[in-house]
């Protein structure tokens, strides 16, 4: 089957379950992309590639749909077209294309907490991650698949683990199966296998029961037992195993690459970018799952310039206040536009002993611009700052350690309590110079502080807050002051609160401190 018939047969799979989805019924760059696959595993699009569109297209449409597809030749260019016309109820649209192609994003899924049914939450997020997983084998075949995500993906087929006993959506989402209740070998291999590593040998005796005699009794003791602390190891070894199985995706393997068969500029554009992707991968710090995550620093600053823009729309706003918001407005702009750059940044300096560039900072003034540009934020939650702060000048780089500021505080105000507060003080102590955020918030459980500044660590408390909570932002502000050159410390108490604290060397790159 060549690349083509291949991509005409996801779009037959599509109709035959009454799926039609625009991305946009605007042709952008000569281009159309119709929804595939999303969810938290991947992102794929079928794109009709040199298109137009004519008709009408009805978003979110939930009826019936009728296609049918022809071949034609362009009168204006005399190339052969696909003409692919789809009937919504009375409206109809028809979509002309010379060729099709198939984007797909994939995503490290391994830390993915996304669940909305209360209890037993750790099985639920296992059984969700099994879920994406496996749609993602199915529909888009082997090949964007590890061997391990092959062998995971069977545990859908494993009543005790799946929505059977732990659904992780309501039951409105859920896929209509023939027989959920039925196993098959190959899961209970996979469960096997996992109980064998643990060495539980109770588990292990109940599962080969199960595979002589597949019943729901059975089915319900084994899901009994997952939730019991005696075999916990085998439910923590299979959410690792799903960490894992993304491996390649952490590690920087990007494996979806540009396609061209162009000999032109585009082409050779093409390559190049493919060179550039392979170059990248080999950089510890731009990682998918590390791009994918810090997408939460990306909202940040596209919120500020939502709220503030809708407060320039109040006519009565004074004139100092509009000036202000505006220059919000435009630094938050240039965050975004600078983003990519920082973290381009980022990976320029893992190797380096020292910062290069040196810019004379005023630490107290990037504080409360921190606090200003996060203010619809700790509005929501009528939190109150209280900043007690000398001028402390440092020098440094201006745009590294702003992002410090920013993910501290954002973390902060995030895990306050409504009508909560948040104390800064910035001081000097033995001849150095210390950053203290605190808060009085939800705080973390004892025993998981030292794993706080891991890569994807969101903890318990981080799971129940409303906001999905990614766990990157103590691991990008660990990163940064580990090549700042400056020390992070933190203590919490559950229930009580954090206090964060950024250490400055001892004369190191501290200029001055002004009364």
């Amino acid at each position: 089957m060549s690349k083509r018939e291949d991509i005409f047969e996801k779009l037959d799979n599509l109709i035959e379950q009454n799926q039609f989805e625009l991305v946009s019924d605007k042709v952008d760059d000569n281009k159309l992309k119709v929804i595939y696959l999303m969810n938290d595993a991947v992102e794929s699009f079928i794109v009709f590639e040199n298109a137009r569109i004519t008709g009408e297209y009805i978003k979110d449409y939930q009826g019936e749909i009728n296609t049918s597809l022809t071949v034609q030749k362009n009168d204006s260019t005399g190339n052969d077209e696909y003409v692919l016309v789809v009937h919504q109820k009375d409206s109809v649209c028809t979509v002309f294309f010379e060729d099709v192609s198939f984007e797909v994003n994939l995503y490290n899924y391994g830390r993915t907490a996304h669940f909305w049914i209360e209890g037993y939450e750790y099985l639920r997020q296992l059984e969700y991650k099994i879920s994406i997983l496996r749609d993602k084998l199915d529909y888009l075949g082997e090949k964007y698949c590890n061997d391990l995500e092959k062998e995971l993906a069977n545990l859908t087929d494993f009543p005790p683990l799946n929505y059977c006993f732990y659904p992780s959506v309501p039951e409105k989402y859920l896929v209509p199966r023939d027989n959920p209740w039925e196993p098959t070998d190959k899961a209970i291999t996979v469960m096997l296998k996992v109980a064998r590593e643990q060495q539980d040998k109770m588990l292990y005796q109940v599962l080969v029961l199960y595979k002589q005699f597949k019943n729901r009794k059975l089915a319900k003791v084994i899901a009994t037992m997952l939730h019991r602390k005696s075999h916990r190891k085998v439910v923590e070894s299979l959410m690792e195993k799903m960490t894992e199985a993304t491996k390649k995706v952490a590690s920087g393997d990007f494996n979806v690459k540009l396609e061209s068969q162009r000999e032109d500029e585009i082409g050779e554009l093409t390559q190049n970018f493919n060179q550039m992707v392979n170059e990248l991968g080999k950089v510890e710090v731009i990682q998918k799952d590390f791009i994918n995550n810090v997408s939460h620093e990306i909202k940040t600053p596209i919120s500020s310039i939502q709220g503030f823009a809708k407060l320039l729309e109040d006519e009565n706003l004074p004139e100092a206040e509009r000036k202000e918001y505006a220059e919000i407005i435009i630094e938050e702009s240039n965050r975004l536009l600078n983003l990519s750059t920082n973290i381009l940044r980022l990976s320029k300096i893992q190797n380096q002993g020292k910062i290069v560039r040196k810019d004379h900072i005023n630490i107290t003034e990037q504080l409360r611009k921190a606090i200003a540009v996060l203010e619809n934020k700790w509005n929501e939650k009528s939190l109150t700052f209280n900043i007690s702060a000398k001028d402390v000048y440092y020098d440094g780089d201006e745009e590294l350690t702003f992002q410090v500021w920013m993910n501290l505080i954002d973390n902060a105000i995030k895990f306050s309590k409504q009508n909560g507060k948040i104390t800064i003080d910035v001081k000097e102590e033995n001849d150095e110079v210390v950053v203290k955020i605190k808060d009085n918030g939800i705080g973390i459980r004892e025993g998981e502080t030292v794993r706080v500044f891991e890569k994807g660590f969101t903890g318990t408390n981080g799971r129940k807050i409303g906001q999905k909570s990614t766990g990157i932002g103590l691991y990008l502000c660990k990163k940064l002051c580990d090549k700042l050159g400056l020390k992070i410390e933190l203590d919490s108490k559950e229930n009580i609160g954090t206090e964060i604290r950024i250490i400055f060397p001892k004369g190191s790159f501290i200029q001055e401190v002004r009364e």
